[in-house]
C-alpha cells in the first residue's frame, strides 16, 4: 500500500511538472569507483577452472603497480554478455579501419573485469588466437591479477609450438609481476634456444621474494654464464639487469661495464649498478671515468650519472663529477624546443 501511495504521489508531482526533484542522474564517469581488474585463459589442450571473480589490484602497461585511482573503470553496459570474438573483432577490426573508434586494452581489460564468463573464454583463445589478436589479449590481459590467467600464461609459455607465442605467454606473466612466472623462467632458461624467448623470460623473472638460497645462487649462475656469454647483445643486456635483482657481485657488473663491446649491453651494465645503489669505491671510480667522457654513448653516461648519484656520498672528485654532468644535462633541457 505504501509503494502505490508513494508512486500516485511521484506521479502526481510529474504531472505538476516537479518530476526533476525527484529524477535520478546519470553517474558521472569521472566519479564512478575504479574496478579491479583480474583474469585468465583456457583452451582445447589446456583444461582451466572456470573463473571466479576477479580479485586483486590492476597493473598498468608496463606490469607495474597502479594507483587505485588509475585502475580501469566498470565496463560500459552491454559489453560484459557479448561474445568474445565479436569484442575483440571489434577491437582488431576498428584498428584497422578507424583508429578513432578502435577499442583499447584497457577497455578490453575493464570488460573481462566485469565479466568473469568472458575472462575464462578470453584466457581459453590465448592457445590458438591469430598472432593481432593474442598481442592485444596479452596486453589486456596483463592487467589481471587472477591465478586464471597466472596459470594459463606459465602452462602456454612452456607448452605452445611457435617461439612467437612462448615469447608472448611470457610477456603476458612478465605484465603480471607474479612469483608463479619462477619455476617457469628457470626451465625456460635451462632448454630454450630462441633469442625471442629468453629475452621475454628474462623479462618475466620475478624478484626473489622469498626464494631458497639454493634457487637463488643456481640462478645467479644462469644470469652469469647469459651475461657474460651469450652471443646476442639484448640477451647480455637483460641479464645484467636481471642479475641485479638476484645478489649480483658488483665486480662482474663491472666487468661488463668496462668490456663489453656493445653500448647497450655496458649502458644496461650501469642501470644494473643504479639498481645496486651504484657498488663500490671501485665501481664509482669506472663510473665516473665513463661519465666525464664526451666520445662515450650518451645513454650509457646517462645512466652511469644516475649510478652514480644512487651511491650516496662521494669523494669530491666524484661528486664535482656528478654535478657538472647535471647542469649539462639541464641546459640540454633548456635548450630542447
Amino acid at each position: 500500500m505504501n509503494r502505490i501511495l508513494l508512486g500516485f504521489a511521484l506521479g502526481l508531482l510529474a504531472g505538476l511538472g516537479l518530476g526533476w526533484a525527484f529524477g535520478s542522474s546519470s553517474a558521472d564517469p569521472a566519479g564512478s569507483s575504479p574496478a579491479d581488474t583480474p583474469a585468465e585463459h583456457r583452451s582445447s589442450s589446456l583444461r582451466l577452472p572456470d573463473a571466479g571473480p576477479a580479485t586483486g589490484s590492476g597493473l598498468g602497461p608496463a606490469g607495474l603497480a597502479r594507483p587505485e585511482s588509475e585502475l580501469a573503470a566498470p565496463a560500459p553496459a552491454g559489453i560484459p554478455g557479448r561474445a568474445l570474438e565479436h569484442v575483440l573483432a571489434e577491437a582488431v577490426g576498428c584498428s584497422h579501419e578507424d583508429h578513432e573508434r578502435a577499442r583499447h586494452p584497457e577497455e578490453l581489460a575493464a570488460s573481462f573485469a566485469g565479466d568473469p564468463e568472458l575472462l575464462a573464454a578470453a584466457a581459453a583463445r590465448l592457445a590458438d588466437a591469430p598472432l593481432e589478436e593474442l598481442e592485444l589479449l596479452v596486453v589486456a590481459l596483463g592487467q589481471q591479477r587472477h591465478p586464471l590467467v597466472e596459470d594459463a600464461a606459465a602452462a602456454l609459455a612452456l607448452s605452445l609450438a611457435e617461439p612467437a607465442r612462448r615469447a608472448l605467454a611470457l610477456e603476458l606473466l612478465g605484465r603480471l609481476r607474479t612469483p608463479r612466472a619462477l619455476p617457469v623462467v628457470q626451465e625456460v632458461l635451462a632448454r630454450e634456444s630462441q633469442t625471442s624467448v629468453l629475452a621475454a623470460a628474462l623479462h618475466a623473472l620475478p624478484r626473489p621474494t622469498g626464494v631458497a638460497q639454493g634457487t637463488a645462487e643456481l640462478l645467479q649462475t644462469e644470469l652469469e654464464e647469459l651475461a657474460l656469454g651469450s652471443a646476442e647483445p639484448e640477451l647480455r643486456r637483460r641479464a645484467l639487469i636481471a642479475y641485479a635483482d638476484w645478489g649480483a657481485d658488483p665486480a662482474l657488473l663491472a666487468s661488463a661495464l668496462r668490456d663489453d663491446p656493445d653500448p647497450s649491453v655496458r649502458a644496461g651494465a650501469a642501470f644494473a649498478l643504479e639498481r645496486l645503489g651504484g657498488g663500490g669505491p671501485a665501481e664509482w671510480e669506472l663510473l665516473g671515468s665513463l661519465l666525464n667522457d664526451p666520445r662515450e654513448d650518451p645513454t650509457l653516461r646517462e645512466n652511469a650519472w644516475r649510478a652514480l648519484g644512487a651511491a650516496g656520498p662521494l669523494p669530491e672528485h666524484l661528486a664535482r663529477a656528478w654535478q657538472e654532468f647535471a647542469r649539462s644535462r639541464d641546459a640540454l633541457e633548456l635548450d630542447t624546443p
